[in-house]
């Protein structure tokens, strides 16, 4: 990957790169994969506080009856998914 940037900030990106005893590229690479992860794993997560955690906890252990709309889903789930 070529990327242009000021004189100012690969002179700081190399002296980074060189401290860790490393070429620049992979200095770069290093650092913009391991903010990728964590902007990822953000997307891939969902924190709760503890009161909301136990609101879930208690809304998912609740005897429900499928509505009309979810018996008409799961129908055509059947239909175009098991059934192809």
């Amino acid at each position: 990957m070529d990327q242009r940037t000021k004189p100012s900030v690969k002179a700081s990106i190399e002296a980074a790169a060189d401290l860790m005893g490393i070429e620049a590229y992979a200095f770069v690479v290093m650092l913009a994969y391991a903010r990728a992860q964590e902007l990822l794993s953000g997307r891939q997560q969902t924190l709760l506080s503890q009161g909301n955690h136990q609101a879930l906890l208690a809304t998912l252990d609740e005897e429900t009856t499928p509505t009309p709309a979810l018996l008409e889903a799961w129908q055509l789930h059947q239909d175009q998914v098991v059934r192809s």
